[in-house]
C-alpha cells in the first residue's frame, strides 16, 4: 500500500512508487468529498508504473576545475541510487583491464557524496560498461573520456 497525502490535485511519477512496484499492474484508488458528496466517491483507476528510462552518458570530461561533466553521469539512475541491492558498475578500459568498479553506484551531485566514476588515473579515450540495476537490468556500452590538452 502506497499513500498520498495530496490535496485537489496531484501529479504522481514513477518515482513516487518504491522500484518494487515498478512493471506491474496497479489500482490507484482515489478519494474526494466536497458539500455534495459529504460521505466522499471513490474511483479506482488502473495504471502500469514504468521505471525511468536509464540513459548513461556516453562523453564526458573530467578537469581540475569546479564544472559540469566532471563525472560519468547515469540519467534516470536516482531512484535506484538507495536500493539496498546496489547498482553494480564495472567500467573497462580498450584493452579489457578494468578501471572501476563498484556495487553501489551513484551519480556525484556538488556538494553530495557520490559513488562514482571520475575517469582518476585513466587516459583520454573509450572505455566499456557494464551496468547492473538492482531488478537485474542489464546495460553495457561505451562511454568517451576526454581531458584538456
Amino acid at each position: 500500500l502506497v499513500e498520498f497525502p495530496f490535496q485537489n490535485v496531484a501529479d504522481i511519477t514513477s518515482e513516487m512508487f518504491p522500484p518494487s512496484c515498478w512493471g506491474y499492474d496497479l489500482t490507484l484508488v482515489a478519494s474526494i468529498s466536497n458539500p455534495c458528496f459529504p460521505q466522499g466517491l471513490q474511483h479506482e483507476y488502473f495504471v502500469r508504473v514504468s521505471q525511468c528510462e536509464i540513459i548513461p552518458s556516453n562523453v564526458f570530461s573530467p578537469q581540475d576545475t569546479p564544472s559540469a561533466n566532471n563525472t560519468w553521469w547515469i540519467d534516470g539512475l536516482e531512484p535506484w541510487e538507495n536500493d539496498p541491492k546496489g547498482v553494480f558498475v564495472q567500467i573497462f578500459d580498450r584493452w579489457g583491464n578494468k578501471v572501476f568498479e563498484t556495487d553501489k553506484y551513484r551519480n556525484c551531485r556538488p556538494n553530495e557524496p557520490g559513488n562514482c566514476w571520475s575517469g582518476a588515473g585513466s587516459a583520454p579515450g573509450v572505455y566499456f560498461y557494464t551496468l547492473v540495476l538492482p531488478n537485474e537490468d542489464v546495460y553495457t556500452g561505451t562511454v568517451n573520456l576526454f581531458r584538456r590538452d
